[in-house]
């Protein structure tokens, strides 16, 4: 039996598409579900999966409220469902090297392989420095030390192998995926509107973009923003003072299919809007893989992204990065100029980046 041990928030994630690819392949786990400090659930949960997909709740452990204490307390709770079940374990794979420290300290005991899956990387993931200096500690611990290490980007390889002694012949590049190749959303009309699609916080720069372009300059295109985060509130409380309701329609949180019917309503034609900052942790931007950018390629819209973030090669045609500030506001102000993707092209060039697809490469022993 595999074990899946990550950090979860609101959010789907890789974890959440790799759950759905088990299922799909029939392939009976456990998963270790470790609250972010920001999700809504507060306790540790331990979930069995059937090769039927049923899925059964066979534990809960409930954390204390401070941070750095339910950090530890993951660590413990990771180290007590090994030593409960590790003798049915085959493989462990943790997503993010701090819950793949647990697996390692047991391996010798119950022989089982370790895989680190890197979701993103980060020099600065912390402000406080001490906690920052485990992270980077344990980062160099699974890299040299777990069987395999999964990363998205060839940036993230590099730095692993060049700052905490990855070898390459330990490492394999999944880049994030697609859920669908419905193309809901695609248009033959140039565009009217800007789509963001994901998390209301600062370094995904969203907040930052309605200040410094609808506020500051008075971009006046319609923008649509569906999904939920730290700063949400502030989000509404902004659009409210300002007078900018009837400009940016703020829908929360909504499942594909409830915001497939709201932009349908709209009859606008969109263009996928990344505007993630550079200013704020620099490292998440410059060696991470835009979800967002496959997600909006997969409604069938163009995207624009700022110039920070690696675009696939073959995907860097459906959509413009932005060089500067300047520019990012020119095409603000007119969408229109953003081309709208080929379809055939964009559903040839999207068939290689479908979740299945990409986890397929994943050794499962």
């Amino acid at each position: 039996m595999h074990l899946l041990i990550s950090h979860a928030g609101a959010n789907k994630g890789v974890t959440g598409y790799f759950k759905d690819y088990l299922a799909e392949q029939k392939i009976e786990y456990m998963y270790l579900r470790h609250p972010f400090a920001e999700s809504d659930f507060r306790t540790s949960d331990l979930i069995y999966v059937s090769n039927t997909g049923r899925e059964e709740t066979v534990s809960k452990y409930h954390l204390p409220s401070n941070e750095i204490f339910a950090m530890a307390a993951h660590f413990f709770i990771s180290s007590w469902v090994l030593l409960r079940r590790g003798r049915h374990i085959s493989l462990v794979i943790g997503f993010g090297s701090f819950n793949c420290i647990a697996a390692l300290l047991l391996r010798a005991i119950f022989r089982y392989k370790v895989y680190f899956w890197g979701v993103d990387y980060s020099t600065k993931r912390f402000s406080n420095s001490i906690l920052n200096s485990l992270y980077l500690y344990f980062e160099t611990i699974s890299c040299r030390h777990v069987d395999l290490v999964i990363q998205p980007t060839q940036r993230q390889e590099e730095a692993r192998a060049r700052r905490h002694g990855l070898s390459k012949g330990r490492s394999l590049i999944i880049p994030n995926g697609i859920a669908s190749l419905a193309l809901e959303f695609h248009s033959d009309r140039p565009p009217t509107a800007f789509l963001y699609v994901g998390s209301i916080t600062r370094q995904h720069g969203i907040l930052d973009l309605v200040e410094d372009y609808y506020i500051t300059k008075k971009v006046s295109t319609p923008l649509y923003v569906v999904g939920g985060g730290s700063l949400a509130a502030e989000l509404e409380r902004v659009l409210k003072e300002k007078d900018l309701v009837n400009v940016i329609h703020y829908f929360g949180r909504k499942s594909r299919e409830e915001m497939t019917q709201i932009l349908r309503a709209t009859k606008e034609s969109f263009v996928g809007l990344a505007p993630y900052k550079q200013f704020y942790d620099a490292d998440h931007v410059r060696f991470g893989d835009s979800l967002k950018i496959k997600e909006y390629l997969g409604f069938g819209l163009p995207f624009l992204v700022s110039a920070e973030v690696d675009v696939p090669t073959d995907l860097a045609k459906f959509g413009i990065r932005y060089q500067s500030e300047s520019q990012l506001f020119e095409l603000l102000s007119r969408p229109s100029q953003i081309p709208g993707p080929d379809v055939e092209a964009l559903k040839k060039s999207l068939q290689s980046f479908t979740w299945r697809e990409l986890f397929n490469k994943v050794p499962l022993v």
